[in-house]
């Protein structure tokens, strides 16, 4: 099992949007499904240079090397593909967000393999009010850990070619990610009503 620790920053304003208790957008809709069926013969997938940029002057570390895999984080609302490589300015260890009361935040985070990796799992450790003499904490029931899965979009049917595209965001245990591969780990947060405001820290 592949474990990595990514520190994680929570800034709380004291607006209140009144919003349900219970994160009922942490339900899960449905069951993962069978996995996709073969392609006919003939269809390729595509991968675009620009997905790649960023490896021929990417600066891998001994810790990365040793770890075998690269974090790194881009916006929520940017895609990223299974092709996709960081750059350098996007590598990271640190997260954060910035949240009201009542609201749900999404934070992501990817994973770059340097070599094949199995059963990698994300746990989240708690996260506690900074400075804070109280035994504040925000609760882990209130963290959803999730991960992009991409499907097959055609991009030109005269010559066949595909490409495997982000969709869903599905609750999974464990995965595996390919040498060279990235995977992007999707957390959301849904802050309690009534959490005291402040700095939440944790791994």
């Amino acid at each position: 099992m592949n474990k990595f620790l990514i520190s994680l920053v929570l800034v709380l304003s004291f607006a209140n949007f009144l919003l349900a208790e219970v994160p009922i957008g942490f339900k899960v809709i449905a069951e993962q499904g069978e996995e996709f069926p073969g392609l006919p013969p003939g269809w390729k997938d595509t991968v675009d240079d620009s997905e790649r940029s960023g490896l021929s002057t990417l600066e891998v570390t001994p810790g990365e090397k040793s770890c075998g895999f690269i974090l790194y984080a881009k916006h929520p609302l940017e895609l990223v593909y299974e092709n996709t490589a960081p750059k350098n300015e996007e590598k990271t260890n640190k997260l954060r967000a910035f949240a009201s009361l009542g609201e749900y935040e999404p934070v992501t985070f990817s994973i770059y393999a340097l070599k094949n990796l199995k059963n990698v799992s994300i746990k989240i450790g708690e996260l506690k009010l900074k400075d804070s003499k109280d035994a504040n904490a925000f609760p882990l029931d209130h963290i959803d850990s999730r991960v992009v899965t991409p499907v097959r979009i055609v991009v030109d049917k005269p010559t066949k070619k595909f490409k495997w595209t982000p969709f869903f965001i599905e609750k999974k245990k464990e995965i595996d990610i390919s040498d060279g591969k990235t995977s992007q780990v999707w957390l959301t947060f849904k802050v309690p009503d009534d959490l005291k405001s402040g700095d939440y820290l944790g791994k």
